[in-house]
């Protein structure tokens, strides 16, 4: 294959050099971005570095937290703030894009997935923050330079090498209100012979939970009243007395309409229901975290040796180990297919001849909140280890690299208050008495009432659903479901070969080239406890994902040539070229190219571009995800009265006539899960940008870029509504052929696996600018980072229609205009303070008000003050600060917490006291 013949030039390339230089040539700066090592001031894409100091201001006790609050990274991903559908884990999603088009990089070489299982993204939280010496993130798409996944931009994290003795840390923090404590500890050692260096270091940090009821802002969940926006509390429907919807020539008399009972009543009689009223709704805030605890701990080791003059042994090594967990309030049980017994027409219900069934007829809806199960709660086990060896060397003027790479993620998972959803199939069926008295489930006899011997369904409890709070017992707690215990893997294996040095010249200096290859294997899988056959009440953490893998075979290019140079009046003008070929056992072939151009006209300026083409190969979850089989009532435009536009399409969907009656209820099937056979998302990544920089006593440097992505054939699973407007009312063919109707037009079924759809626009301007001088009072540095989003354009289904998702916020993605952060350091001597921003632009956000309504509202912006100040004594640290310090509540945005918990900060004014020694 075309990467194996890259390889094989490689000889004859290296045959050029001639001289052979010092060990010293092994660790010049490579900038992420590029295979070619030079520095950053020659670069042609726009690469943003974050200080070891500035990940350790604020307090900060891990990366994610300093990572999550760059501009660019937008979209709202997952942290540990996050409760309902969090696990602990933290991401980065570049351009919000989603997290697995993010490329999280350590040392230049790719990390292995991280999380619960048969993960499709980085948990950069799985990197202690001890062994970071800065990160270089990449805003731009770099899927030539790196390989799949690097769309949104790379984060290449740069660990430590220059510790020689001992460093120790402790760190604590926690809010005004006593509670949200976070304790870091941390002990690093190293040594450097000359001929080898080493360092070992350990990590840990607890972070305790706090409950949603402890802030007033999240105390009580709210809803929107109506379009004026009037916030209300909103809570439940699904409450411990149980709230039912009784038909009319119920056994109690009552008329038509949805009941809860009566606090302590039996259930038996008229008067122990009344109307259910929007103050009855449950409270589930006291049973959510605003901050989830989470516990880890981490230990690392970097190593080198010298072989010769021209040649070393370098190892890493890292093991981790994370337990966290997120809790929720007792389950919910909702009559609805799939966890209760149907009528004739598969419509779902509580038969009359329920043995607690005191209405005696059939209830077709109902709610009930299973207290008596407890908490809904969910804890994680996941540990992680990577070791990596290789050799580097000088042959020449060029250095050469190889390193093998092994890494491995085993995870459990421990759910609690889960009920299983085909018990309630059996256990809220037809049950009475046997002939001892006992209740059982089976048909009880029409005359007698007891359940024949022979009609008694083995193994079944019956369920009481109407009993009122506290009145299951604990047989049919125990029917119900008892733990589930879940377990998850990744696998990773990594080789890598790279050569790069200079091959030819121009009139203005020497032709600079990379060359290399790699090879990957990926494997991972998240498998149920054998009891969540058939499903249970209420989500888990992750899809079920039985085991999947994939290998990788890549070969790589890169030249950089200097057109302009020396004593040219044009200044300097540097073109480089890249191209790479990827080849995956999971769909084929991929070529991928970038081109990219520096033109410096003055020592003080420069212009660059860069444009690179992008790939993304799908994930395990999403190839290898469990398929299944539902039903869904969504009504179909086709047999709803279509519009004379719709019925031609609807024709050439199969529908006769081009219209059909669709009963009310009517159900029919949707598939869902994985697609093996998805192909990679394509698209390319635009920037340009100009940079000032000025040395001297005052040193400035500003730039400003514009970028734009965009992807298509973006992999996502289908929506069902989407699906079937598309294929009526614009005879969408992707849409249309995921349909199959019966000969008279009604649904048969409707393809909601993950598929490859329509694509994604981003585009915007970032700004970014520092300033470092000196002072009689001391050394002054101020530095900003601005993005603004100029577009962020979705479509569905290729030609089909376009939505705008800039400036808004749905569920689980908030995408403001604008974001910001900037800092302004002062030290002088041992003293060293700061100040810090955070701005969070303001949006609009949609919703539905209580009477059903479409309702868009304004977010405010917010923005968030730290400081901090320090003093440094004979290798003794002691640093103390406030984050948040005008204690910005969160904006109100509905959801679980009232607010988007992976974007805001949930829990105040917070105070921080850090000390740390070092030997000197």
């Amino acid at each position: 294959m075309r990467s194996t013949g890259l390889l094989m030039m490689l000889p004859a390339v290296l045959a050029h050099a001639a001289e052979t230089t010092g060990i010293d040539e092994l660790h010049t700066v490579v900038v992420t971005g590029s295979r070619i090592r030079a520095s950053q001031a020659d670069s042609t894409g726009p690469v943003v570095v974050v200080s070891r100091e500035q990940l350790t201001r604020g307090g900060n006790d891990s990366l994610g937290k300093v990572l999550q609050t760059l501009p660019f990274n937008t979209g709202a991903p997952a942290n540990t703030n996050v409760n309902g559908g969090g696990d602990g884990s933290v991401r980065i999603d570049l351009r919000g894009l989603e997290p697995q088009r993010t490329l999280v990089l350590l040392n230049g070489r790719r990390l292995p997935n991280g999380g619960i299982g048969a993960d499709s993204s980085v948990d950069i939280d799985s990197l202690p923050l001890s062994m970071v010496e800065r990160v270089e993130v990449l805003t731009t798409g770099a899927s030539a330079v790196y390989g799949a996944d690097a769309i949104g931009g790379v984060v290449n994290v740069i660990t430590r090498s220059d510790l020689t003795g001992v460093e120790l840390g402790a760190q604590r923090s926690g809010t005004e209100h006593g509670d949200g404590a976070i304790t870091r500890v941390q002990a690093l050692v190293g040594d450097d012979t000359g001929r080898s260096s080493w360092m070992l270091g350990a990590d840990y940090v607890e972070q305790n939970g706090v409950s949603a009821s402890a802030r007033e802002h999240s105390a009580i969940p709210l809803g929107i009243a109506n379009v004026d926006g009037l916030l209300v509390p909103l809570g439940s429907d699904a409450v411990p007395d149980g709230v039912f919807s009784v038909p009319g020539g119920n056994a109690l008399g009552l008329q038509p309409g949805d009941y809860t009972r009566v606090a302590g009543s039996t259930g038996q009689a008229a008067s122990d229901w009344r109307p259910f009223t929007p103050g009855d709704t449950f409270n589930f805030a006291p049973y959510t975290y605003l901050q989830t605890p989470n516990e880890r701990w981490s230990l690392w080791t970097m190593g080198r040796l010298r072989l010769s003059d021209a040649a070393e042994l370098f190892v890493e090594g890292s093991w981790r180990r994370r337990d966290s967990s997120q809790n929720r309030a007792p389950a919910p049980y909702f009559v609805i297919q799939g966890a209760a017994p149907m009528q004739e027409d598969g419509t779902p219900m509580i038969p009359a001849n329920n043995h607690y069934n005191p209405f005696g007829v059939d209830v077709l809806n109902g709610a009930r909140r299973l207290i008596e199960l407890g908490d809904r709660h969910f804890a994680q086990r996941v540990e992680m280890w990577r070791a990596l060896a290789g050799v580097r060397g000088t042959l020449g003027s060029w250095r050469w690299e190889a390193a093998v790479a092994a890494s491995e993620s085993d995870a459990v998972t421990h759910e609690s208050g889960l009920p299983l959803a085909q018990r309630f199939v059996a256990g809220l069926g037809p049950s009475g008495p046997d002939s001892a008295g006992r209740i059982v489930c089976g048909t009880p006899d029409a005359l007698t009432g007891v359940v024949p011997a022979s009609a008694v369904v083995a193994g079944c409890v019956p369920i009481n659903l109407f009993g009122g709070a506290g009145s299951i017992p604990q047989e049919q707690v125990d029917y119900l479901g008892g733990p589930l215990s879940d377990r998850g893997s990744y696998s990773q294996r990594l080789a890598n070969i790279g050569f790069d040095g200079a091959w030819g010249r121009t009139s203005a200096g020497e032709v600079l080239w990379a060359l290399g290859g790699e090879f990957r294997r990926d494997s991972g899988a998240y498998q149920f406890d054998p009891q969540r056959v058939g499903g249970t009440v209420s989500t888990g953490l992750a899809p079920y994902v039985p085991g999947g893998s994939f290998d990788a075979l890549e070969g790589y290019a890169e030249v950089r040539v200097p057109v302009l140079g020396g004593r040219s009046s044009w200044g300097k003008l540097d073109v480089t070229l890249g191209g790479r070929l990827s080849d995956f056992s999971t769909f084929g072939t991929q070529a991928t190219w970038r081109g990219g151009l520096r033109w410096s006209p003055a020592r003080q300026w420069a212009l660059r571009i860069d444009y690179a083409q992008a790939f993304r190969a799908p994930a395990l979850n999403e190839l290898y995800r469990v398929q299944s089989i539902g039903a869904s009532d969504f009504r179909d435009p086709c047999g709803d009265s279509p519009t004379p536009q719709q019925q031609v399409n609807c024709a050439a969907n199969g529908v006769p006539g081009g219209a059909y009656v669709q009963p009310g209820g009517d159900s029919h099937f949707v598939r869902e899960g994985g697609n093996a056979e998805l192909e990679p998302e394509a698209g390319y990544s635009l920037d340009a940008g100009i940079e000032f920089h000025s040395t001297g006593a005052v040193a400035a440097r500003t730039s400003i870029d514009f970028f734009q992505t965009r992807l298509d054939g973006f992999v996502a699973a289908g929506e069902e509504g989407a699906i079937l407007d598309e294929c009526a009312s614009h005879g969408r063919s992707i849409a249309c052929s995921k349909i199959e109707r019966f000969a008279d037009g009604s649904l048969r079924s409707v393809d909601l696996r993950n598929s490859n759809l329509g694509r994604v626009v981003v585009r915007g301007i970032d700004l970014a600018a520092s300033l470092d001088f000196a002072t009689r009072a001391g050394a002054l540095s101020v530095q900003a980072l601005v993005t603004r989003l100029l577009e962020y354009e979705t479509q569905a289904f290729e030609g089909g229609a376009s939505l705008e998702r800039l400036g808004t916020s749905n569920v689980g993605s908030v995408l403001p205009e604008w974001r910001a952060s900037s800092a302004l350091s002062w030290q002088q001597s041992a003293w060293r303070a700061a100040y810090t921003l955070q701005w969070i632009g303001p949006y609009a956000f949609n919703a539905f008000t209580q009477q059903g309504e479409p309702f868009t509202g304004d977010v405010p912006s917010v923005l968030y003050h730290d400081v901090e100040a320090s003093y440094r004594w004979r290798g003794i640290a002691l640093r103390a600060g406030v984050t948040n310090l005008t204690d910005r509540d969160p904006p109100f945005l509905g959801g679980e917490v009232n607010t988007n918990a992976a974007t805001y900060r949930l829990l105040g004014r917070t105070y921080f006291l850090q000390l740390t020694y070092a030997t000197q």
